[in-house]
């Protein structure tokens, strides 16, 4: 009989099992389109359809396999259907995989994600056709900012995707964070799309523009100019005006064909002219106002880091999208907004090489400020082998006992162990602690700027630890601990780390990347620096355009300082990034200028202890290919004193915070 019961309780439960699984299905695809290039923060739709009766709740998450992943909750009635939105960072470019879960942890669906490493130029239509991305199939784009270690060959194949639609709403479906914008190049919008779509997506991309993104605007209704998002977008008004210039913008540079291969291994560009119909200019509009400057699309706003584009044509009407003019118009869009990044620093930066990250450990660690204990303790070693072993059987001898000699000596080996043991625990301490280093990037006159926040935790015992971001743009990644899993889980706007287990005295780092405001800003104005934040800027370093790097010491909120005012620290040394054969067949590129922190630690270091290293540490953490000192634009490093006024870090009290911040400015042209 207790068997018959045993085999029936296991029937019942494979039934029910089998029954969940048939109930839910699943599909998932990345937003910004199944062949969007991943770099970085990539976000991803996960459609969940309910079969059967009733309610089904659970949890979906993405996972590389390797015990990372990211989660959220979810309930499906039958016959309905939910979309969930989920974040990951495919730093190692594993293949990825959507797992569902039932309320007992059941695995009931599972289904691959399509995923992409590749590094490339992307077009992002929020439009619902795919018109542009058959028009524009197979472009390479004339790039000059690198593509990683390696020069591109024959350019930088053009990737154009367009937004899927909701199945219920019919509206585009949208990042919620503007991070998951991070492999997008340039986002194409009409201007009634983005009076439309719902706050939380206009925010994201807000977020996204201020960090460095294009958006290039085609304006569908006049009126559109009035909106409230459009002008605050613009930062002013812009009305229609007639296009004028025309022929002077038919010059660009295109990828030479049969170059870049084992024969000619560095790409050339050429130079080929390419006029509008006279159907397409005489249609072209034209734009002014006082915060828009007329340029070969239409005309520009500049808003934080990025640009707003009002282009003077609609690349996905039939009247343009089959122009050569056209086409050549919005790869030359792309391959500028490309080759500007390249002075972001926190632009795509990875956060899983662990090599690179390791200054920035030992910064943040307790452990790296008690070295003196393992000097001690070797002392106490060399004390215990060369004193106390000669002397107890010298002292046992002359007793003329020398099995006395047996009994002192372990209580001498105990009182050494027992100082060593207590040495180690002096030095590192029973307290559990955090300690945190941030960075932010902003533009000039900016309040609002992309932040990378690293947050280290220390603990004496294996406690399980769980860290939330300190803001809903935010996301959490676990840096340089390939032996701890992860768990971010998604819910309810906020994102957390679950579930931390470092080992006893080892320190987490967690990095936090978003957005953040801070408060008031910082103004470069050619060779004028204005503190508008309420704390003090200190250890200010700054170069104007074409200068030489210039100490400036502490800057008061509300002060003005002159660049030109401050110590010389040199110029800075330019490296090239790509060797290109440009329009005259000689050899160009962009020149990246590195941080160079060794030039200015030391006053530095005099002025604030530890903020030369602070800076050398984040340099090795951030992109070699960052030109951190462009030539055409004032910029300044600084830290912003007590701007981090945290006292606990999930449940740890933080004992040192730094946040410092770089701003650009507007530079020459753009």
């Amino acid at each position: 009989m207790t068997r018959a019961l045993a085999i029936a309780s296991s029937f019942a439960v494979a039934w029910t099992a089998a029954a969940t699984a048939a109930a839910i299905q699943v599909s998932a695809t990345p937003v910004l389109g199944a062949d969007a290039p991943s770099s970085g923060w990539s976000s991803y739709v996960v459609n969940i359809q309910g079969e059967g009766d009733g309610v089904r709740h659970g949890t979906v998450e993405i996972t590389d396999g390797s015990g990372d992943r990211s989660r959220a909750h979810f309930a499906v009635a039958a016959s309905d259907r939910v979309e969930v939105e989920l974040s990951y960072r495919d730093v190692f470019g594993r293949g990825l995989e959507v797992v569902v879960r039932d309320e007992s942890d059941r695995v009931v669906a599972r289904t691959p994600v399509p995923s992409s490493r590749s590094r490339s130029p992307l077009l992002f239509d929020l439009g619902r056709t795919g018109r542009l991305e058959s028009a524009l199939r197979g472009e390479r784009v004339p790039v000059r900012a690198g593509l990683g270690p390696w020069p591109p060959v024959g350019g930088a194949e053009l990737v154009v995707t367009h937004a899927a639609t909701d199945h219920r709403s019919g509206e585009p479906v949208l990042p919620a964070r503007g991070l998951a914008y991070g492999g997008a190049t340039v986002v194409l919008s009409g201007s009634d799309e983005l009076v439309a779509m719902p706050a939380q997506s206009f925010a994201a991309l807000e977020d996204w523009v201020q960090g460095g993104g294009a958006l290039a605007v085609v304006v569908s209704r006049p009126e559109d100019l009035r909106q409230a998002r459009v002008t605050a977008l613009l930062e002013g008004t812009a009305v229609p005006a007639p296009f004028r210039g025309a022929e002077a913008f038919t010059e660009f540079e295109v990828v030479e064909e049969g170059t870049g291969g084992a024969a000619s291994p560095s790409p050339a560009y050429v130079s080929r002219r390419v006029s509008p119909s006279e159907d397409v200019a005489s249609r072209l509009v034209g734009y002014s106002g006082p915060s828009v400057h007329a340029t070969r699309w239409g005309a520009r706003a500049g808003h934080g880091l990025g640009d707003v584009h009002l282009l003077s044509f609609d690349p996905t009407a039939p009247a343009f999208v089959d122009d050569a003019w056209v086409r050549r118009s919005m790869v030359e869009l792309v391959r500028s907004t490309w080759d500007r990044r390249a002075v972001l620093a926190l632009s795509g930066a990875a956060s899983a090489d662990e090599s690179r990250l390791e200054p920035v450990r030992r910064l943040l660690d307790p452990n790296e400020s008690n070295r003196w204990a393992i000097g001690f303790a070797a002392l106490l070693l060399v004390a215990y082998a060369v004193v106390a072993v000669p002397l107890t059987f010298r002292r046992a001898a002359r007793r003329n006992a020398p099995l006395k000699a047996l009994v002192e000596l372990p209580l001498w080996s105990a009182v050494t162990l027992a100082a060593i043991v207590a040495t180690g625990i002096a030095a590192k301490g029973g307290r559990a602690r955090a300690r945190h280093l941030s960075l932010v990037e902003c533009a000039s006159g900016a309040r609002r700027g992309l932040a990378a926040h690293i947050r280290g935790f220390f603990a004496s015992s294996a406690r399980s630890l769980r860290v939330s971001a300190r803001d809903p743009s935010s996301l959490l990644e676990l840096a340089a601990a390939p032996a701890v899993t992860r768990t971010l889980v998604q819910d309810h706007g906020l994102s957390t780390l679950e579930d931390l287990h470092g080992r006893p005295w080892e320190t987490l780092l967690v990095r936090e990347d978003g957005f953040v405001d801070l408060g008031g800003s910082v103004s470069l104005d050619g060779d004028t620096v204005i503190n508008r934040l309420p704390h003090a800027l200190v250890g200010v370093v700054a170069r104007a355009p074409h200068g030489e790097l210039r100490y400036l010491g502490r800057v008061q909120p509300g002060a003005t300082a002159s660049i030109a005012a401050g110590s010389s620290l040199g110029s800075p040394v330019g490296s090239p990034t790509i060797p290109v054969l440009g329009p005259s067949k000689a050899a160009t590129s962009l020149v990246a200028h590195r941080l160079e922190a060794y030039r200015f630690a030391s006053p530095l270091d005099a002025s604030t202890p530890g903020l030369g290293a602070a800076w050398s540490a984040l340099e090795s953490a951030l992109p070699d290919s960052t030109d951190f000192w462009p030539e055409d634009r004032s910029t300044l490093i600084a830290e912003v004193e007590g701007a981090d006024p945290s006292r606990t870090d999930s449940g740890l009290a933080v004992d040192r915070t730094r946040l410092l911040v770089r701003v650009i400015g507007n530079g020459e042209a753009r």
